[in-house]
């Protein structure tokens, strides 16, 4: 049985299916082609007015202009464009992230040290905060990447560093607080004093975050930030539309549908987790309010054998553990927090899957007990 063809009800992985308004209306997705969105008539110039509109879309629930926002079709390419790009404008000269950011990120911030730029790593407690080091010199000469939530811990961060930044906003809680939450950060961050550097200079969104479909990734660039494109290229200018139309599509309603929604069931089932897990001993649960996204790791516990236990169960879960040969090393996020790298298992959490949780905690329950004794 594979995640594919399951239940949806018993899917509690990162990558899930589609949800149901995408499966209805797949066809009428995909037929409407993917024409050039530059074309002056025909399928592309169709294509141009449906895109405007899910660039309005995004201006809406994101609160950005629509003028800032470019469709990226890889999320590596996304991080690279906005931390090299700003770091090629020569504006600053030293960039501050954090050892929880995502591998992509983490890449392009240390490749910006060719481009002579001084990197900083800050320190995150056992938490999930991150403690921006303290910014030498002229602080509007340090960009920092911030992550406003973590993709595999659900941690979300309460205060928002000052000067100049890149807000990571690809892991937002799929409901309207989320939503609110990046709001908010943008605007927050783009007061100015003293004629200073507007503070946001990118922000990157992420489709899956919401329920959208994987491959269109949210690059929006501030109009008044220093930026220059990193690529090899003999067209300065972004490309606007550098993502499928039909994924671009597809994200842009289910962000519609998502942003209407509350998370207060979700909530609740988070907690129900947390609660009814403390029966074992040994355990981890990262953060404490984390929404959808759920990361618990059980000492002694082999990750991969759990795993497989649950999915014979039809219970389909990610793990952040090394646990196949493909994966030598155990979650760095996990272990710049300080929690157990191994035994690790990653719960989303969803409209879909909320009515079988108490039949996963069961099974979960189960097998955890059945393999400490085992391995006794």
């Amino acid at each position: 049985m594979s995640p594919v063809t399951a239940d949806l009800a018993k899917n509690f992985q990162d990558l899930a299916p589609f949800s149901t308004p995408i499966r209805e209306n797949l066809e009428t997705f995909f037929t409407q082609g993917d024409g050039d969105p530059r074309s002056a008539f025909g399928p592309g110039a169709e294509n141009s007015i449906r895109l405007e509109a899910c660039l309005q879309t995004f201006s809406r629930v994101f609160g950005l202009p629509a003028s800032s926002i470019h469709f990226i079709s890889d999320r590596s390419l996304a991080f690279t464009l906005s931390v090299l790009g700003h770091a090629k404008s020569r504006e600053f000269s030293t960039i501050r992230y954090s050892p929880i950011d995502k591998k992509d990120a983490i890449a392009a911030v240390l490749e910006a040290r060719n481009l002579g730029i001084e990197v900083r790593e800050s320190h995150v407690d056992l938490s999930g905060e991150i403690h921006f080091l303290d910014v030498d010199g002229d602080p509007q000469k340090t960009l920092t990447l911030f992550q406003l939530r973590n993709g595999e811990t659900g941690v979300w961060q309460s205060l928002i560093p000052d000067g100049p930044l890149i807000l990571d906003a690809t892991a937002l809680n799929p409901r309207g607080w989320g939503f609110a939450l990046a709001r908010e950060a943008l605007s927050q961050s783009n007061n100015q004093s003293n004629n200073q550097t507007t503070r946001w200079q990118s922000a990157l969104f992420d489709a899956t975050s919401w329920g959208g479909p994987r491959g269109l990734y949210i690059l929006a660039l501030n109009e008044r930030a220093s930026w220059r494109n990193p690529l090899p290229t003999l067209d300065p200018a972004l490309s606007r539309y550098g993502a499928s139309v039909p994924l671009t599509l597809m994200g842009a309603v289910t962000l519609d549908l998502e942003a209407a929604k509350v998370s207060t069931e979700i909530d609740r089932a988070n907690a129900f987790l947390r609660d009814e897990l403390r029966v074992l001993d040994d355990i981890d649960i990262a953060g404490t309010s984390t929404g959808d996204r759920l990361s618990i790791s059980f000492l002694n516990i082999p990750a991969d054998e759990l795993i497989r236990r649950l999915a014979m169960d039809g219970f389909f879960l990610d793990s952040g553990s090394a646990c196949s040969a493909s994966e030598l090393s155990p979650s760095h996020v996990l272990s710049a927090m300080g929690l157990l790298t191994h035994g690790n298992i990653r719960i989303r959490l969803r409209d879909e899957n909320l009515k079988t949780v108490e039949l996963l905690l069961k099974s979960l329950l189960t097998h955890t007990r059945a393999l400490r004794m085992e391995l006794l």
